[in-house]
């Protein structure tokens, strides 16, 4: 089993990272034309619903 607070830096940066991903995908996505529109922001909330529903699913599962 690894370091307890070895593990604990590693969530920590994990967390750090994903926040910076999630800025950048945020500010790309203003930059598209197609994305600030309706049929933009629906063509991405449809997948994002069915993949939140398929990993909460899984998280989830009794197996």
């Amino acid at each position: 089993m690894k370091n307890r607070n070895s593990l604990i830096w590693w969530e920590l940066l994990l967390l750090l990272a994903s926040v910076l991903v999630f800025r950048s995908v945020w500010l790309l996505l203003d930059e598209m034309r197609w994305a600030r529109e309706a049929p933009g922001l629906y063509a991405l909330l449809l997948p994002g619903v069915v993949l939140c529903i398929a990993a909460l699913r899984a998280i989830h599962s009794d197996k």
